[in-house]
């Protein structure tokens, strides 16, 4: 991403979100039978996915750090390599602002 910036777009609340599903039709209690439900859909997903206080938001790839299962932190990031494609690359609009080599 030479010279542009990378626009990770805004938080939304997961009502608004939910909201919009319904409007699109998405049967929410069909979500929750199938995969525990939208909030739990978001955080299986914690490549893309960012929940926080009750907001919803893209990751940004460099800056937000994943966390375990248990909520903390890595400490060590050497031991780290990419298992699948990068999802912004391929679907964000500006792509991934990482070099190949530094995405996980």
């Amino acid at each position: 991403m030479e010279g542009r910036t990378w626009n990770c777009g805004a938080s939304l609340p997961l009502g608004s979100v939910a909201s919009s599903l319904v409007e699109q039709k998405v049967e929410l209690a069909r979500l929750k039978d199938e995969c525990g439900g939208l909030q739990t859909l978001l955080r299986n997903h914690h490549y893309i996915f960012m929940v926080e206080k009750g907001l919803v938001r893209l990751r940004v790839p460099g800056k937000d750090q994943p966390r375990n299962r248990k909520g903390k932190a890595p400490t060590d990031n050497s031991s780290r390599h990419k298992t699948k494609p990068c999802w912004h690359h391929h679907h964000h609009p500006h792509g991934c602002p990482l070099q190949d080599h530094l995405c996980n």
